[in-house]
């Protein structure tokens, strides 16, 4: 048996009390005499709460008392009994603990937050794009088209060329895709969700073959195919989607997204994406035989022509020496025969003048 002096308060009056008090680890109970008499509190009834070096104890049987303890011996053998027989939550376990422990727990947690907005959250959120049926994506780039395109940019007479062009391929689509020509200095390509590829003639001008022009074409038809546009905006607006994710609140989800449609011509596509969308590009190619070394040229002609300035598209679909080596480590897996596509020729010839 352990025994202290304490303070003691009954809860009625504020007068302080000088007791004894006796930690009986046979019966695990705290006693100690009163003015009013004898109490016994049992440990597992037993709260506290620290403060300093002064411990405040409270009974559930009669919370307005209070025993008031600064014996730190006294309290560290209270507290050991108390997880002994089991009596020790989670919460005061974690008060227990010290402040260093506290501070390599903060540590921790602000590491994870960090943790989960870079790569947990974005995750998540390119995920409920999978809860979006695909009429959202429609909707999406029918927005923009009507938004940030007018008609006076386009070149109505080339952009039916550049369709017919694209018809002589099979781009192995689940949707529609429609393709138009922008007249603009701007050298840049982009897909929108809703299977809308645009082509800006300052793009076509960079070009020299028209093997270049189908490998834009394909490369931008697999960002459509896998949704990527919408991959990448749910992935950038993924602290405002988490919340209506956890919710599955599929309204509150288009809504965000529809808020920030003027971003889908400039998102920057992942890593993962880039290589997804060459990979399908270059088989695309292949299978409709057309020489995928002009995708090559391209992307070797842009990144040559970066030094001076950076084209948009270079900007967008980010362009690396790591991605170049993956396109030509790809040709040399696949087997190709590529033939001559005079059509394709002729009408990419007619684009260029």
């Amino acid at each position: 048996m352990i025994e202290t002096t304490a303070t003691y308060f009954d809860g009625i009056s504020s007068v302080a009390h000088p007791v004894t008090v006796m930690l009986n680890e046979a019966d695990a109970s705290l006693q100690f005499t009163t003015h009013t008499g004898k109490k016994e509190w049992r440990i597992a009834l037993v709260t506290y709460h620290t403060v300093g070096n002064m411990t405040e104890l409270h009974c559930q049987n009669s919370i307005m008392e209070i025993l008031q303890v600064r014996d730190t011996a006294f309290v560290k053998e209270l507290k050991r009994l108390r997880r002994r027989y089991g009596h020790s939550d989670i919460y005061h376990r974690l008060i227990d603990l010290g402040w260093k422990i506290h501070c390599l727990i903060a540590v921790g947690i602000i590491a994870l937050i960090i943790v989960c907005n870079i790569f947990v959250l974005p995750w998540m959120a390119e995920k409920t794009v999978n809860m979006l049926p695909e009429s959202y994506d429609n909707r999406l780039g029918d927005m923009y088209i009507m938004k940030y395109i007018s008609p006076e940019e386009v070149d109505s007479v080339k952009t039916v060329q550049l369709q017919q062009f694209a018809a002589l391929m099979n781009f192995g689509n689940s949707r529609p895709l429609r393709f138009t020509l922008v007249n603009s200095s701007v050298v840049n390509a982009y897909a929108l969700p809703n299977g809308e590829i645009v082509v800006y003639s300052g793009l076509l001008d960079a070009m020299d073959s028209y093997e270049e022009l189908a490998g834009v074409l394909a490369h931008e038809a697999m960002h459509v195919n896998h949704r990527h546009s919408m991959k990448m905006l749910a992935r950038d607006l993924s602290g405002y989607l988490f919340l209506s994710a956890v919710l599955s609140d599929v309204n509150g989800i288009m809504g965000v997204i529809s808020q920030n449609v003027h971003t889908l011509s400039s998102l920057t596509y992942s890593r993962e994406f880039e290589t997804e969308a060459d990979r399908g590009a270059v088989e695309l190619l292949i299978t409709n035989h057309i020489d995928p070394n002009g995708m090559t040229k391209l992307l070797l002609h842009l990144q040559k022509e970066s030094s001076g300035f950076m084209p948009q598209i270079l900007s967008t679909h980010p362009l690396t020496a790591h991605r170049i080596t993956k396109v030509e480590e790809l040709k040399k897996e696949l087997s190709y025969q590529p033939k001559e596509q005079p059509w394709m020729k002729k009408i990419f010839e007619t684009l260029k003048k």
